[in-house]
């Protein structure tokens, strides 16, 4: 029997319902390195309060820290996909990422998915004005992760390759690796505003490439300044990157700009 992969990425204790009933909690990610950590529940058949079954769900998430807020995600689970297949489902504040464990896009649902119009949906973030200047502080950087099971062999960001070795694919689930799908990631500095230097994000329109073994693709994400997104340049940002999709948010779970496509290199 398959079961659905649940991943909190953000620094918010996050709490779940599975069509109407509690289904557990999800730790923060990791303070160090941002790991998202998971739970999981079994697929069935037939709907059951409490897991995903063929058809129509809904899951809603609390995130428990403040700003403290619930959305509510319909998705659907087609009868053609297999009961003994996973599904894993990334939550962040705004939308829900959910793939096959190849990291496709499960049909019929789009990805990702926007937070039902019901929820307390708040789309402010946090603003911090900045307490050091550049010079005296140092800047933040971009935690990148490889949302796929297939290593990256080379990530290039701003013309330059950042990885020294494969960035490996997710975990297949052990006690040392975590629980099964959890991403690797890697670290990449943030450049001053006006700063281009390559290898480095920089404020703007920033060009990245993505090369798996099987498969190449390229993406270009916008990284906002601190006033449109209320984090400040010594603060981290987190981006997801699969075949399909990368999505930047800050480290409390909103997302700083929509989802991008990516597309073939």
């Amino acid at each position: 029997m398959g079961a659905l992969y649940i991943f909190n990425p953000t620094t918010s204790p996050l709490a779940l319902e599975v069509n109407g009933e509690r289904a557990g909690s999800i730790r923060p990610c990791s303070p160090v390195g941002y790991k998202p950590f998971a739970t999981w529940v079994s697929r069935t058949r037939a709907p059951e309060p409490g897991k995903p079954s063929f058809g129509e769900n809904t899951l809603k998430l609390t995130f428990e820290a403040d700003p403290r807020t619930t959305f509510a995600f319909p998705f659907t689970l087609p009868r053609g996909y297999s009961l003994e297949e996973d599904v894993v489902a990334f939550a962040v504040r705004d939308w829900l990422i959910l793939t096959t464990p190849s990291g496709a896009p499960l049909p019929p649902n789009p990805l990702p998915i926007p937070a039902s119009s019901s929820s307390n949906k708040s789309t402010q973030h946090s603003q911090r004005g900045e307490t050091m200047t550049e010079a005296q502080a140092a800047l933040g950087n971009v935690y990148v992760f490889n949302y796929w099971s297939e290593e990256i062999e080379k990530l290039t960001v701003a013309g330059e390759v950042v990885n020294k070795s494969p960035v490996e694919g997710w975990s297949k689930g052990s006690k040392e690796e975590g629980t099964k799908y959890t991403p690797r990631g890697i670290t990449v500095p943030r450049a001053k505003p006006k700063e281009e230097i390559p290898g480095k994000f920089g404020l703007g329109e920033q060009s990245i490439r993505i090369e798996w073994p099987s498969i190449t693709r390229k993406v270009t994400v916008t990284i906002p300044g601190p006033e449109e997104s209320g984090v400040n340049l010594t603060e981290d940002m987190i981006l997801l990157i699969s075949p399909h999709v990368a999505i930047l948010l800050a480290p409390n779970g909103h997302l700083l700009n929509e989802p991008t496509s990516v597309q073939s290199a």
